[in-house]
């Protein structure tokens, strides 16, 4: 199957064949995400907002619905929305700033961090089982790949949901 991508009339600083190849890359990782991350979602969890929100709190610590808006892309009356949601499962608590009560201040419950870490490891399961099939040297180079993607990323003031962090790094 060949892929064309059409000349728009700008002067590009890569080529189309590396276009076409760092964009279907991003779609092998965007299938990656939801094979690993968006199935290993516990029941009480049912949107990707949710999960931003709960990956979130998990990387950052508490936040308020700006922080949590501006770090995940999503509009925020929709983090307010999915963060009432996530309150009534007792997943997140929410307290009121007392110099400003306006500015709620949201943070993972006990629960909730539970909820993520088993959320995280479940995941970490189901990527095992998607790259079962790999040598151990490929699992080892798309590893090294993923870390210079990231890097690269960075530089480019991509915005992530979840930074590099001590607290997320994995032991074998």
């Amino acid at each position: 199957m060949s892929y064309v991508f059409c000349n728009l009339g700008w002067n590009s600083m890569i080529s189309k064949k590396m276009a076409q190849d760092i964009l279907f890359a991003s779609v092998y990782f965007r299938e990656l995400f939801k094979k690993t991350l968006f199935e290993a979602t516990p029941e009480l969890v049912t949107t990707k907002t949710q999960i931003n929100i709960l990956v979130s709190l998990f990387a950052h610590k508490p936040m308020n619905v700006s922080s949590l808006s501006d770090i995940t892309g999503v509009a925020r009356e929709q983090i307010t929305r999915s963060v009432k949601v996530l309150r009534e499962k007792n997943l997140v608590e929410c307290e009121k700033r007392p110099e400003n009560r306006r500015e709620v201040i949201v943070s993972l419950s006990n629960y909730g961090y539970r909820v993520i870490r088993e959320q995280l490891d479940t995941a970490q399961g189901y990527l095992d089982n998607y790259l079962m099939e790999l040598s151990q040297e490929d699992i080892d180079e798309l590893a090294e790949l993923s870390a210079k993607a990231i890097q690269i990323f960075e530089k480019a003031s991509f915005k992530a949901i979840v930074p590099t962090s001590p607290e997320l790094d994995t032991q074998n």
